[in-house]
Protein backbone atom coordinates (compact mmCIF):
# COMPACT_ATOMS: atom_id res chain seq x y z
CA UNK A 1 0.00 0.00 0.00
CA UNK A 2 1.55 3.45 -1.45
CA UNK A 3 1.55 7.05 1.15
CA UNK A 4 -1.17 8.11 -0.51
CA UNK A 5 -3.29 5.08 -0.28
CA UNK A 6 -2.62 4.88 3.54
CA UNK A 7 -3.81 8.53 3.85
CA UNK A 8 -6.60 8.34 2.23
CA UNK A 9 -7.53 5.20 3.95
CA UNK A 10 -6.88 7.20 7.31
CA UNK A 11 -8.94 10.52 5.93
CA UNK A 12 -11.97 7.82 5.47
CA UNK A 13 -11.62 6.49 9.03
CA UNK A 14 -11.44 9.73 10.67
CA UNK A 15 -14.73 11.15 8.29
CA UNK A 16 -16.26 8.00 9.78
CA UNK A 17 -15.13 8.51 13.31
CA UNK A 18 -15.97 12.30 13.28
CA UNK A 19 -19.61 11.39 12.08
CA UNK A 20 -20.19 8.53 13.96
CA UNK A 21 -19.84 11.32 16.70
CA UNK A 22 -22.27 13.98 15.36
CA UNK A 23 -19.74 16.18 13.88
CA UNK A 24 -20.65 16.81 10.33
CA UNK A 25 -17.81 17.93 8.45
CA UNK A 26 -17.88 20.15 5.24
CA UNK A 27 -19.31 18.02 2.17
CA UNK A 28 -16.80 17.43 -1.04
CA UNK A 29 -13.60 18.35 0.71
CA UNK A 30 -11.58 16.01 2.51
CA UNK A 31 -10.05 15.92 6.09
CA UNK A 32 -7.42 18.00 5.50
CA UNK A 33 -5.04 16.90 8.17
CA UNK A 34 -2.06 18.48 6.40
CA UNK A 35 -3.33 21.39 7.39
CA UNK A 36 -3.04 21.03 11.11
CA UNK A 37 0.52 22.23 11.49
CA UNK A 38 0.06 25.03 9.35
CA UNK A 39 0.21 28.08 12.00
CA UNK A 40 2.06 26.70 14.46
CA UNK A 41 5.39 26.03 11.91
CA UNK A 42 4.09 29.63 10.02
CA UNK A 43 4.79 30.91 14.13
CA UNK A 44 8.20 28.72 14.10
CA UNK A 45 9.92 29.58 11.04
CA UNK A 46 9.34 33.39 11.86
CA UNK A 47 10.42 32.90 14.91
CA UNK A 48 13.99 30.80 13.98
CA UNK A 49 14.17 33.23 11.50
CA UNK A 50 14.01 36.44 13.67
CA UNK A 51 16.40 34.74 16.02
CA UNK A 52 19.08 34.07 13.25
CA UNK A 53 18.56 37.40 11.68
CA UNK A 54 21.26 39.82 12.80
CA UNK A 55 20.15 42.96 14.27
CA UNK A 56 16.35 41.47 14.46
CA UNK A 57 14.30 41.53 17.62
CA UNK A 58 12.31 38.82 18.78
CA UNK A 59 9.96 39.55 21.85
CA UNK A 60 9.04 37.27 24.84
CA UNK A 61 5.25 37.92 23.58
CA UNK A 62 5.91 35.93 20.39
CA UNK A 63 8.52 33.81 21.41
CA UNK A 64 5.87 32.28 24.17
CA UNK A 65 3.26 33.00 21.91
CA UNK A 66 5.28 30.19 19.48
CA UNK A 67 5.63 27.58 22.62
CA UNK A 68 1.82 27.79 23.04
CA UNK A 69 1.43 27.25 19.16
CA UNK A 70 3.43 24.33 19.35
CA UNK A 71 1.85 22.51 22.26
CA UNK A 72 -1.69 23.53 20.46
CA UNK A 73 -0.09 21.25 17.49
CA UNK A 74 0.88 18.15 19.90
CA UNK A 75 -2.52 18.30 21.56
CA UNK A 76 -4.42 18.36 18.08
CA UNK A 77 -2.40 15.69 16.83
CA UNK A 78 -3.53 13.45 20.66
CA UNK A 79 -6.99 14.39 20.18
CA UNK A 80 -7.29 13.18 16.02
CA UNK A 81 -5.38 10.01 17.09
CA UNK A 82 -8.33 9.05 19.45
CA UNK A 83 -10.42 9.37 16.13
CA UNK A 84 -8.44 6.57 14.29
CA UNK A 85 -10.95 3.18 14.86
CA UNK A 86 -8.03 1.23 15.07
CA UNK A 87 -5.80 3.45 17.41
CA UNK A 88 -8.14 5.68 19.39
CA UNK A 89 -8.73 2.78 22.03
CA UNK A 90 -4.75 2.79 22.98
CA UNK A 91 -4.88 6.28 23.65
CA UNK A 92 -5.20 7.74 27.35
CA UNK A 93 -6.31 10.39 28.92
CA UNK A 94 -3.11 11.60 30.57
CA UNK A 95 -1.26 12.02 27.25
CA UNK A 96 -2.88 15.23 27.00
CA UNK A 97 -1.23 16.60 30.42
CA UNK A 98 1.82 16.18 28.52
CA UNK A 99 1.43 19.09 26.19
CA UNK A 100 -0.07 21.24 28.99
CA UNK A 101 3.35 20.68 31.54
CA UNK A 102 5.04 20.51 28.22
CA UNK A 103 3.94 23.83 27.61
CA UNK A 104 3.96 24.99 31.01
CA UNK A 105 7.96 24.05 31.52
CA UNK A 106 9.55 25.86 28.54
CA UNK A 107 7.23 28.93 28.85
CA UNK A 108 9.14 29.18 32.57
CA UNK A 109 12.18 28.61 31.48
CA UNK A 110 11.69 31.01 28.08
CA UNK A 111 10.88 33.76 31.07
CA UNK A 112 14.21 33.00 32.90
CA UNK A 113 16.19 33.23 29.81
CA UNK A 114 14.40 36.25 28.44
CA UNK A 115 15.16 37.63 32.20
CA UNK A 116 18.95 36.94 32.07
CA UNK A 117 20.29 36.46 28.62
CA UNK A 118 18.08 38.08 26.18
CA UNK A 119 17.86 41.07 28.53
CA UNK A 120 21.47 41.50 28.68
CA UNK A 121 21.70 41.43 24.68
CA UNK A 122 18.37 43.87 24.68
CA UNK A 123 17.18 41.18 22.05
CA UNK A 124 13.59 42.12 23.70
CA UNK A 125 11.57 44.49 22.32
CA UNK A 126 9.71 47.80 23.75
CA UNK A 127 7.41 45.48 26.01
CA UNK A 128 10.03 43.28 27.94
CA UNK A 129 11.75 47.03 28.46
CA UNK A 130 8.72 48.31 30.35
CA UNK A 131 7.28 45.09 31.99
CA UNK A 132 11.03 45.00 33.64
CA UNK A 133 10.10 48.15 35.53
CA UNK A 134 7.79 46.01 37.76
CA UNK A 135 8.97 44.53 41.03
CA UNK A 136 10.96 41.33 40.70
CA UNK A 137 8.41 39.34 42.90
CA UNK A 138 5.67 40.63 40.65
CA UNK A 139 7.14 39.92 37.37
CA UNK A 140 7.95 36.25 38.84
CA UNK A 141 4.41 36.10 39.53
CA UNK A 142 2.53 37.34 36.54
CA UNK A 143 5.11 35.40 34.41
CA UNK A 144 4.50 32.11 35.94
CA UNK A 145 0.73 32.79 35.74
CA UNK A 146 0.90 33.73 32.18
CA UNK A 147 3.16 30.43 31.68
CA UNK A 148 0.22 28.35 33.60
CA UNK A 149 -2.48 29.81 31.20
CA UNK A 150 -0.49 28.97 28.05
CA UNK A 151 -0.24 25.34 29.19
CA UNK A 152 -3.69 25.11 30.17
CA UNK A 153 -4.77 27.09 26.61
CA UNK A 154 -2.73 24.52 24.30
CA UNK A 155 -4.76 21.35 25.70
CA UNK A 156 -7.84 22.68 26.97
CA UNK A 157 -8.46 25.27 24.23
CA UNK A 158 -8.48 22.22 21.35
CA UNK A 159 -10.45 19.45 24.10
CA UNK A 160 -13.28 22.34 24.47
CA UNK A 161 -12.64 24.53 21.11
CA UNK A 162 -12.72 22.08 18.72
CA UNK A 163 -16.03 20.09 19.29
CA UNK A 164 -17.89 23.11 19.96
CA UNK A 165 -16.64 24.72 17.15
CA UNK A 166 -17.77 21.78 14.84
CA UNK A 167 -21.19 20.86 16.74
CA UNK A 168 -22.29 24.65 16.71
CA UNK A 169 -20.93 25.04 12.83
CA UNK A 170 -22.09 21.92 10.56
CA UNK A 171 -20.75 21.19 7.23
CA UNK A 172 -18.67 24.48 7.76
CA UNK A 173 -15.41 23.05 8.02
CA UNK A 174 -13.19 20.03 7.39
CA UNK A 175 -11.01 18.93 10.51
CA UNK A 176 -7.77 20.52 8.87
CA UNK A 177 -10.03 23.74 8.67
CA UNK A 178 -11.66 23.52 11.88
CA UNK A 179 -7.94 23.21 13.62
CA UNK A 180 -6.80 25.95 11.73
CA UNK A 181 -9.42 28.58 13.12
CA UNK A 182 -9.15 27.27 16.74
CA UNK A 183 -5.40 27.54 16.74
CA UNK A 184 -5.60 31.23 15.88
CA UNK A 185 -8.61 32.23 18.11
CA UNK A 186 -6.49 30.42 21.11
CA UNK A 187 -3.41 31.97 19.87
CA UNK A 188 -5.05 35.65 19.76
CA UNK A 189 -6.85 35.19 23.08
CA UNK A 190 -3.52 33.67 24.44
CA UNK A 191 -0.94 36.50 22.87
CA UNK A 192 -3.72 39.44 24.18
CA UNK A 193 -3.70 38.39 27.75
CA UNK A 194 0.42 38.34 27.60
CA UNK A 195 0.18 42.28 26.30
CA UNK A 196 -2.36 43.53 28.27
CA UNK A 197 -0.37 42.32 31.25
CA UNK A 198 2.87 44.25 30.28
CA UNK A 199 0.80 47.09 29.22
CA UNK A 200 -0.87 46.85 32.38
CA UNK A 201 1.95 46.73 35.07
CA UNK A 202 3.97 48.94 33.04
CA UNK A 203 2.15 52.28 33.88
CA UNK A 204 3.75 53.26 30.35
CA UNK A 205 1.24 55.23 28.53
CA UNK A 206 2.15 54.02 24.59
CA UNK A 207 -0.16 57.06 22.65
CA UNK A 208 1.24 59.94 25.15
CA UNK A 209 2.95 61.88 21.65
CA UNK A 210 0.37 60.28 19.55
CA UNK A 211 3.23 58.75 17.46
CA UNK A 212 2.78 55.66 15.38
CA UNK A 213 3.32 53.38 17.51
CA UNK A 214 3.29 48.82 16.25
CA UNK A 215 2.84 48.31 19.73
CA UNK A 216 -0.18 50.17 20.85
CA UNK A 217 -1.39 48.84 17.31
CA UNK A 218 -1.04 45.86 18.21
CA UNK A 219 -2.84 46.22 21.48
CA UNK A 220 -5.99 47.97 19.88
CA UNK A 221 -5.96 45.09 17.21
CA UNK A 222 -5.98 42.35 19.95
CA UNK A 223 -8.45 43.85 23.13
CA UNK A 224 -10.83 44.64 20.03
CA UNK A 225 -10.75 41.03 18.92
CA UNK A 226 -10.96 39.49 22.14
CA UNK A 227 -13.81 41.31 23.02
CA UNK A 228 -15.68 40.18 19.68
CA UNK A 229 -14.79 36.87 20.43
CA UNK A 230 -16.02 36.83 23.61
CA UNK A 231 -19.08 38.43 22.54
CA UNK A 232 -19.65 35.50 19.83
CA UNK A 233 -18.81 32.85 22.64
CA UNK A 234 -21.96 34.42 24.50
CA UNK A 235 -24.19 34.45 21.33
CA UNK A 236 -23.75 30.95 21.09
CA UNK A 237 -24.11 29.93 24.83
CA UNK A 238 -26.79 32.27 25.62
CA UNK A 239 -29.73 32.06 23.53
CA UNK A 240 -31.18 34.89 25.30
CA UNK A 241 -29.18 37.22 24.03
CA UNK A 242 -29.70 36.21 20.00
CA UNK A 243 -32.89 38.93 19.60
CA UNK A 244 -32.67 41.87 18.52
CA UNK A 245 -32.42 44.16 21.40
CA UNK A 246 -30.51 41.57 23.76
CA UNK A 247 -28.04 41.39 20.40
CA UNK A 248 -27.43 45.04 20.51
CA UNK A 249 -27.09 45.51 24.35
CA UNK A 250 -24.66 42.88 23.97
CA UNK A 251 -22.56 44.40 20.89
CA UNK A 252 -22.97 48.05 22.85
CA UNK A 253 -21.25 46.33 25.73
CA UNK A 254 -18.43 44.93 23.68
CA UNK A 255 -17.94 48.20 21.87
CA UNK A 256 -18.05 50.07 25.46
CA UNK A 257 -15.60 47.77 26.91
CA UNK A 258 -13.42 47.37 24.39
CA UNK A 259 -12.85 51.92 24.53
CA UNK A 260 -12.24 51.71 28.05
CA UNK A 261 -10.13 49.22 28.14
CA UNK A 262 -8.33 50.55 25.68
CA UNK A 263 -8.25 54.08 27.49
CA UNK A 264 -6.55 52.57 30.30
CA UNK A 265 -3.86 50.70 28.97
CA UNK A 266 -2.94 52.98 26.30
CA UNK A 267 -2.74 55.87 28.42
CA UNK A 268 -5.03 58.10 26.11
CA UNK A 269 -7.97 57.84 23.79
CA UNK A 270 -7.43 54.60 20.64
CA UNK A 271 -10.26 56.56 18.77
CA UNK A 272 -8.63 59.77 18.50
CA UNK A 273 -4.76 58.15 18.33
CA UNK A 274 -6.33 56.33 15.00
CA UNK A 275 -7.71 59.50 13.90
CA UNK A 276 -4.64 61.42 14.21
CA UNK A 277 -2.44 58.52 12.51
CA UNK A 278 -4.74 58.20 9.33
CA UNK A 279 -3.99 61.52 8.78
CA UNK A 280 -0.23 61.97 9.70
CA UNK A 281 0.50 63.04 6.77
CA UNK A 282 -0.78 63.53 2.69
CA UNK A 283 0.09 60.27 1.31
CA UNK A 284 -1.47 58.25 4.10
CA UNK A 285 -4.26 60.08 3.84
CA UNK A 286 -4.60 59.99 0.16
CA UNK A 287 -4.24 56.20 0.54
CA UNK A 288 -6.83 55.65 3.15
CA UNK A 289 -8.95 57.85 0.46
CA UNK A 290 -8.61 55.41 -1.85
CA UNK A 291 -9.53 51.93 0.22
CA UNK A 292 -12.64 54.10 1.06
CA UNK A 293 -13.24 54.88 -2.66
CA UNK A 294 -12.94 50.96 -3.16
CA UNK A 295 -14.70 49.80 0.30
CA UNK A 296 -17.39 52.42 -1.86
CA UNK A 297 -17.43 50.14 -5.24
CA UNK A 298 -17.32 46.99 -3.50
CA UNK A 299 -21.05 47.76 -1.59
CA UNK A 300 -22.44 49.35 -4.69
CA UNK A 301 -21.23 46.12 -6.72
CA UNK A 302 -22.94 43.60 -3.98
CA UNK A 303 -25.77 45.83 -4.15
CA UNK A 304 -26.04 45.93 -8.11
CA UNK A 305 -25.89 42.17 -8.08
CA UNK A 306 -28.55 41.80 -5.54
CA UNK A 307 -31.04 44.10 -7.32
CA UNK A 308 -30.61 42.48 -10.13
CA UNK A 309 -31.14 39.18 -8.45
CA UNK A 310 -28.67 37.43 -10.42
CA UNK A 311 -26.25 34.65 -8.68
CA UNK A 312 -22.78 35.66 -8.80
CA UNK A 313 -20.21 33.54 -11.45
CA UNK A 314 -16.87 32.46 -9.98
CA UNK A 315 -15.10 35.29 -12.18
CA UNK A 316 -17.73 38.10 -11.01
CA UNK A 317 -16.61 36.80 -7.11
CA UNK A 318 -13.12 37.25 -8.20
CA UNK A 319 -13.51 40.88 -8.71
CA UNK A 320 -13.71 41.29 -4.64
CA UNK A 321 -9.85 39.74 -4.97
CA UNK A 322 -8.82 42.57 -7.20
CA UNK A 323 -10.22 45.06 -4.75
CA UNK A 324 -8.18 43.43 -2.18
CA UNK A 325 -4.90 43.55 -4.07
CA UNK A 326 -5.02 47.48 -4.74
CA UNK A 327 -5.80 48.06 -0.74
CA UNK A 328 -3.26 45.34 0.33
CA UNK A 329 -0.76 45.81 -2.15
CA UNK A 330 -0.92 49.96 -1.37
CA UNK A 331 -1.06 49.10 2.63
CA UNK A 332 2.24 46.67 2.46
CA UNK A 333 4.26 48.97 0.49
CA UNK A 334 3.59 52.34 1.93
CA UNK A 335 0.92 51.94 5.32
CA UNK A 336 1.77 48.32 6.54
CA UNK A 337 1.47 49.61 10.11
CA UNK A 338 -2.20 51.12 8.90
CA UNK A 339 -3.18 48.28 7.01
CA UNK A 340 -2.01 46.22 10.21
CA UNK A 341 -4.91 47.67 11.77
CA UNK A 342 -7.15 48.27 9.66
CA UNK A 343 -7.50 44.72 8.98
CA UNK A 344 -8.08 43.77 11.90
CA UNK A 345 -10.85 46.00 12.96
CA UNK A 346 -12.92 45.43 9.08
CA UNK A 347 -12.07 41.34 10.31
CA UNK A 348 -14.07 42.52 13.54
CA UNK A 349 -16.61 44.39 11.77
CA UNK A 350 -17.33 41.23 9.13
CA UNK A 351 -17.50 38.89 11.86
CA UNK A 352 -20.15 41.15 13.87
CA UNK A 353 -21.90 41.61 10.51
CA UNK A 354 -22.17 37.56 9.78
CA UNK A 355 -23.85 36.94 13.18
CA UNK A 356 -26.03 39.54 12.24
CA UNK A 357 -26.95 38.04 9.82
CA UNK A 358 -27.10 34.58 10.69
CA UNK A 359 -29.69 35.62 13.54
CA UNK A 360 -31.82 37.73 11.42
CA UNK A 361 -31.06 41.06 13.16
CA UNK A 362 -32.46 44.20 11.81
CA UNK A 363 -32.14 46.66 9.93
CA UNK A 364 -29.50 44.48 7.47
CA UNK A 365 -30.29 41.05 8.09
CA UNK A 366 -32.63 41.34 4.80
CA UNK A 367 -29.58 42.83 2.48
CA UNK A 368 -27.45 40.64 4.07
CA UNK A 369 -29.38 37.21 3.28
CA UNK A 370 -30.08 38.31 -0.39
CA UNK A 371 -26.17 38.82 -0.97
CA UNK A 372 -25.80 35.70 0.82
CA UNK A 373 -27.47 33.32 -1.57
CA UNK A 374 -26.39 35.19 -4.55
CA UNK A 375 -22.61 35.23 -3.48
CA UNK A 376 -22.38 32.35 -1.93
CA UNK A 377 -20.24 29.75 -3.38
CA UNK A 378 -20.12 25.77 -2.00
CA UNK A 379 -17.90 26.18 0.89
CA UNK A 380 -20.79 29.02 2.11
CA UNK A 381 -23.21 27.09 4.18
CA UNK A 382 -24.08 28.17 7.56
CA UNK A 383 -21.50 30.78 7.44
CA UNK A 384 -20.38 33.45 4.69
CA UNK A 385 -16.70 32.21 5.39
CA UNK A 386 -15.44 33.29 1.63
CA UNK A 387 -15.27 36.80 2.54
CA UNK A 388 -13.76 35.99 6.59
CA UNK A 389 -10.88 33.64 4.50
CA UNK A 390 -10.33 36.32 1.93
CA UNK A 391 -9.55 38.95 3.98
CA UNK A 392 -7.73 36.61 6.65
CA UNK A 393 -5.82 35.10 3.97
CA UNK A 394 -4.48 38.05 3.11
CA UNK A 395 -3.85 39.73 6.49
CA UNK A 396 -2.18 36.89 7.52
CA UNK A 397 1.68 37.75 7.11
CA UNK A 398 0.66 41.05 8.44
CA UNK A 399 -0.86 39.29 11.62
CA UNK A 400 1.52 36.72 12.21
CA UNK A 401 4.93 38.70 11.49
CA UNK A 402 5.91 41.76 13.67
CA UNK A 403 7.10 44.99 12.11
CA UNK A 404 9.97 45.86 12.71
CA UNK A 405 10.94 48.74 9.82
CA UNK A 406 8.34 50.75 8.26
CA UNK A 407 8.67 51.02 5.89
CA UNK A 408 9.47 46.63 5.59
CA UNK A 409 12.73 46.42 3.92
CA UNK A 410 12.57 44.81 0.37
CA UNK A 411 14.98 42.08 1.43
CA UNK A 412 11.87 40.97 4.05
CA UNK A 413 8.57 41.68 1.81
CA UNK A 414 8.18 38.99 0.39
CA UNK A 415 6.41 37.29 3.04
CA UNK A 416 3.86 40.04 3.87
CA UNK A 417 2.66 39.66 0.05
CA UNK A 418 1.94 35.97 0.56
CA UNK A 419 -1.53 36.59 0.59
CA UNK A 420 -2.07 38.95 -2.08
CA UNK A 421 0.42 36.89 -4.59
CA UNK A 422 -1.61 33.29 -3.77
CA UNK A 423 -4.66 34.53 -4.02
CA UNK A 424 -5.05 37.86 -4.86
CA UNK A 425 -2.74 37.45 -7.82
CA UNK A 426 -2.47 33.83 -8.50
CA UNK A 427 -5.90 32.55 -7.17
CA UNK A 428 -7.78 35.21 -9.42
CA UNK A 429 -5.71 34.34 -12.35
CA UNK A 430 -6.19 30.79 -12.21
CA UNK A 431 -10.08 30.94 -12.08
CA UNK A 432 -10.25 33.77 -14.71
CA UNK A 433 -7.91 31.89 -16.95
CA UNK A 434 -9.69 27.94 -16.27
CA UNK A 435 -12.92 29.12 -16.55
CA UNK A 436 -12.67 30.97 -19.79
CA UNK A 437 -9.85 29.08 -21.62
CA UNK A 438 -9.09 26.03 -19.78
CA UNK A 439 -9.14 22.29 -21.12
CA UNK A 440 -7.49 19.92 -19.53
CA UNK A 441 -8.49 19.14 -16.45
CA UNK A 442 -6.20 17.63 -13.65
CA UNK A 443 -6.87 13.81 -12.55
CA UNK A 444 -9.82 13.99 -10.06
CA UNK A 445 -10.19 18.00 -9.92
CA UNK A 446 -12.47 20.42 -11.61
CA UNK A 447 -9.11 23.06 -11.43
CA UNK A 448 -7.53 23.29 -15.58
CA UNK A 449 -3.58 23.28 -16.65
CA UNK A 450 -4.23 26.33 -18.09
CA UNK A 451 -5.35 27.93 -15.21
CA UNK A 452 -2.72 26.22 -12.86
CA UNK A 453 0.30 27.87 -15.16
CA UNK A 454 -1.93 31.47 -15.11
CA UNK A 455 -1.44 30.94 -11.50
CA UNK A 456 2.47 30.53 -11.32
CA UNK A 457 3.13 32.82 -14.40
CA UNK A 458 0.74 35.82 -12.61
CA UNK A 459 2.30 35.51 -9.38
CA UNK A 460 5.89 35.56 -11.33
CA UNK A 461 4.89 38.63 -13.45
CA UNK A 462 4.18 40.73 -10.50
CA UNK A 463 7.35 39.30 -8.32
CA UNK A 464 9.50 40.17 -11.83
CA UNK A 465 7.62 43.93 -11.76
CA UNK A 466 8.27 44.52 -8.37
CA UNK A 467 12.08 43.44 -8.86
CA UNK A 468 12.42 45.71 -11.84
CA UNK A 469 11.09 49.02 -9.85
CA UNK A 470 13.60 47.78 -6.71
CA UNK A 471 10.76 47.10 -4.36
CA UNK A 472 12.18 43.50 -3.73
CA UNK A 473 15.54 42.31 -4.23
CA UNK A 474 17.12 40.99 -7.30
CA UNK A 475 19.60 38.63 -6.75
CA UNK A 476 19.26 34.88 -8.27
CA UNK A 477 19.12 33.24 -5.48
CA UNK A 478 16.17 35.48 -4.20
CA UNK A 479 14.29 34.68 -7.75
CA UNK A 480 15.30 31.13 -7.81
CA UNK A 481 13.23 30.27 -4.40
CA UNK A 482 10.35 32.41 -5.20
CA UNK A 483 9.63 31.13 -8.04
CA UNK A 484 9.95 27.58 -6.10
CA UNK A 485 7.88 28.56 -3.79
CA UNK A 486 5.14 29.97 -5.89
CA UNK A 487 5.17 27.21 -8.46
CA UNK A 488 4.86 24.19 -5.28
CA UNK A 489 1.57 26.86 -3.90
CA UNK A 490 0.30 26.76 -7.60
CA UNK A 491 0.27 22.83 -7.72
CA UNK A 492 -1.30 23.04 -4.19
CA UNK A 493 -4.04 25.50 -5.86
CA UNK A 494 -4.53 22.65 -8.51
CA UNK A 495 -5.08 19.76 -6.11
CA UNK A 496 -6.33 21.03 -3.03
CA UNK A 497 -9.88 20.74 -1.64
CA UNK A 498 -9.31 22.97 1.36
CA UNK A 499 -10.17 26.48 1.22
CA UNK A 500 -7.68 28.37 -0.67
CA UNK A 501 -8.10 31.76 0.69
CA UNK A 502 -6.81 30.33 3.82
CA UNK A 503 -4.32 27.51 2.64
CA UNK A 504 -2.30 28.94 -0.05
CA UNK A 505 -1.11 32.22 1.87
CA UNK A 506 -0.13 30.34 4.93
CA UNK A 507 1.58 27.92 2.23
CA UNK A 508 3.80 30.99 0.52
CA UNK A 509 4.36 32.43 3.47
CA UNK A 510 5.89 29.51 5.29
CA UNK A 511 7.89 28.70 1.97
CA UNK A 512 9.24 31.97 1.56
CA UNK A 513 9.86 33.90 5.28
Amino acid sequence: MTLAEKYEGLNKALRMSFKNCGYILRPGAGTGLWLVPLIPTALLVSTVKQILRQGATLSHVYFATTVVSCGLLVTSIIYLMRFIPSYGHRIPNFLFAIPAVGTLLFLLYSQSVYGNSFHDLKRENAWFRKSCGMSKSAHVFSGFLLSLLGGIMSTYGILAGLPVLLSQAPSCFSIGEAVVVIHSVIILLYSSAINVCHVAFSHVSLIADMDVSYEAATIILQVGMAFVILMLLALVAFRMLREPPQFYMVLSTAILCTVVSLHWLLGGSPILWILVNITRDQGTFNIILGWFILTILAIGTIYLQVSHERKATTSQRKIFHVLAVFVFGSGILWTPDILYLASGIIFALFLVIEASRILSIPPLHEILKNGFLLYADEKDTLIALTPLYLLAGMAAPLWLTPLDDIPIAPSQLLPYMAGLLSIGVGDTAASYVGSNFGKRKWEGSNRTLEGTVACFLSQVIVVLFLVHYDVLPSDMLFLIRTCVAVGITSLIEAKTDQVDNVVLPLVLYILTY
